[in-house]
């Protein structure tokens, strides 16, 4: 398999993904097609949970970043020297987003991790201290 074939195969499974999240926020809103409720949620009529924003931050930005990544490939499959040139300044950019997204997203781990810590040591003193 090509790296083309599984990028769009990788851009298929994040497509899916995202639309089942489209479908439980339809459901929890009461909303007749995903284009409505990517529509009321641009638009700001309807407000989201927090983890539900999140979700669709990480599908959008992750989407976005796959489909760069197959224009490029296909632009690079093609062979033309004007495509491989454009296709290696899309990678280049590529690059610079995708080492954004992950730092950010490290540093979502690393304050998720924090918090977690200071829930395990609440617990651990309450069950040190809860009379038996």
């Amino acid at each position: 398999m090509t790296g083309l074939e599984t990028a769009k195969k990788q851009l298929a499974l994040l497509e899916e993904k995202k639309k089942d999240l489209l479908l439980r926020i339809m459901e929890d809103y009461g909303l007749e097609d995903a284009a409505e409720a990517e529509s009321a949620i641009d638009d700001e009529e309807i407000s989201l949970e927090w983890e539900e924003c999140r979700e669709l931050d990480y599908a959008d930005s992750s989407l976005r970043c796959q489909q760069m990544l197959v224009d490029a490939l296909a632009l690079l499959d093609s062979g033309d020297k004007k495509s491989v040139h454009n296709a290696n300044k899309a990678l280049e950019t590529l690059v610079r987003e995708a080492r954004k997204i992950r730092k950010e997203r490290t540093e979502d781990i690393q304050k998720a991790q924090e918090v977690i810590s200071l829930m395990d040591e609440i617990i651990h003193v309450c069950d040190d201290h809860r009379q038996k």
